[in-house]
């Protein structure tokens, strides 16, 4: 059939896109890894390109298919490149969809934005490029004779003679028409053994005048052999209506509608207003890229980035910058708060609020942490140590700015007459928040282990992140 052949042309060209796809994700990995043309601050990394595999099992092969669905691969001889490039926005946002959902209900990490912005750009470049190559050398092999798409013109010679004419206006575009046929004057099996002869690829049917028994006769002899067949549909005139096709019982109606349909076309009304929000955005991207420039260069310590990360994990290849960052901004945001939380941590409230304050600080003393700080913080987090001391660090670097230049302390302090003091990693660990928020269910466990024994109060229980020692003091 000559419709396989079209078909397997189609999948061999999707999935040369599915690796051009593939291989603009590597590169675009490649710049943001290596940071090439200092775009990206040095501090920031990202993951190796294997931790990326999820996101490359989606844009490979779901690329071309919903390049496919907005009409990427047809005719495209007779598209321009803005239509193309609109098809491949609209394909952006269905993968971009797609992703979005991934990291929402199955929290996969998006390991870096940054790559994926490169991916749009690179990805499309490419894609881009390659139509655009395989157009010119089609376009010269028609130029030179060597490639046609040979159509066939099918009707009643009074239509036929007008479309022949809007058919020859694609001969730029190498199409032929290599074949008439009457049908009012032909018989079964006429247009089979010219589609074969031709390896004809679309057929026009121009068939105003003709009898509804001789279109579905040479509409089905084109349906066996899988050929495109182009049915103008200006048989009936109208002026606000427009044309859609359906099925009613089984059989293709053809539908005119003067108003959107209630569903479907609002839906997509809407869906359409917020793909105009995106653009406007995009559009608008350059002033945003032109104003953080301008605040790093006009910022006289630089900028502070900020990189939020999931729970449990210090950042791409144990970078500790995110810790110290967080550290910074937290005491930035709330330094009194904190200056109170060292002091209730470290038993000196009544230094500032008198001997009201004597008897907690005592039993904050009583209570003071006094093991490994390196184990401890270890037990959280296999790199706990490390995290809580960048944090530290972080807290304590602005605390020390505060102090160079008094203008930058929170009114309270200057009521109170004194300065932040800075922390340590015991502060962070400090009991001063918990010495009665959990002593009920801390006596129940207690209580369960006595009865029935450590072993099995871990089973009944979930006790994470790590494996807690439930042993009772003789």
């Amino acid at each position: 059939m000559l419709g396989r052949k079209q078909e397997i042309d189609l999948k061999l060209n999707q999935l040369f896109d599915g690796i051009i796809v593939a291989i603009a994700f590597w590169l675009s990995h490649n710049l943001r890894f290596n940071n090439v043309g200092g775009i990206w601050p040095e501090e920031v990394k990202i993951p190796e390109f294997r931790d990326f595999l999820w996101l490359v099992f989606i844009t490979v092969p779901f690329t071309p298919l919903i390049l496919e669905l907005n009409g990427y691969y047809k005719n495209p001889l007779q598209k321009s490149t803005i239509q193309s490039l609109k098809q491949y926005l609209r394909a952006l946002i269905f993968i971009g969809v797609l992703i979005g959902g991934c990291v929402v209900f199955f929290q996969w990490a998006a390991q870096s934005r940054g790559v994926l912005i490169l991916l749009v750009f690179v990805g499309g470049g490419m894609l881009l490029g390659k139509e655009f190559l395989v157009k010119k050398y089609i376009r010269s092999k028609v130029q030179s004779g060597k490639w046609h798409e040979n159509v066939l013109l099918v009707g009643d010679l009074d239509e036929m003679e007008a479309y022949r004419s809007k058919i020859e206006m694609l001969a730029s575009t190498g199409v032929r028409i290599v074949q008439e046929v009457d049908l009012n004057n032909w018989v079964n099996g006429d247009i089979t053994r010219l589609l074969h002869k031709y390896a004809v690829q679309r057929v026009f049917l121009a068939a105003k005048d003709v009898s509804f028994e001789n279109v579905q006769a040479a509409v089905s002899e084109c349906e066996v052999e899988g050929v495109e067949v182009w049915l103008p549909a200006d048989f009936i005139k109208t002026t606000i209506a427009r044309p859609s096709l359906d099925a009613f019982d089984g059989n293709l109606m053809m539908v005119f509608r003067s108003a959107p349909e209630a569903t479907w076309t609002i839906l997509l009304k809407h869906i359409a207003d917020r793909l105009l929000g995106l653009i406007i955005f995009i559009v608008t991207l350059p002033l945003w890229i032109f104003a953080i420039i301008g605040i790093k260069v006009s910022s006289p310590e630089g900028s502070v980035f900020f990189i939020q990360l999931l729970p449990t994990y210090p950042g791409p290849g144990s970078t500790l910058g995110p810790a110290m960052t967080f550290g910074y901004l937290a005491a930035k945001d709330r330094l009194f708060q904190f200056e109170i939380w060292r002091r209730q941590a470290t038993g000196t409230v009544s230094e500032i609020f008198g001997e009201a304050e004597l008897e907690r600080d005592i039993g904050t003393r009583l209570f003071k942490f006094r093991g490994d700080i390196k184990d401890e913080l270890n037990h959280y987090h296999e790199d706990g140590f490390e995290i809580v001391s960048s944090f530290v660090s972080g807290v304590n670097k602005y605390i020390e700015e505060v102090n160079t230049n008094p203008d930058l302390l929170p009114i309270e302090f200057e009521i109170l007459g004194i300065k932040p003091e800075l922390w340590t990693n015991e502060v962070v660990i400090s009991r001063h928040q918990g010495l009665l928020g959990n002593i009920q269910e801390e006596l129940n466990i207690g209580r369960a282990v006595s009865l029935i024994g450590e072993d099995l109060v871990k089973n009944l229980l979930w006790l994470h992140p790590k494996e807690p020692s439930l042993k009772l003091p003789d």
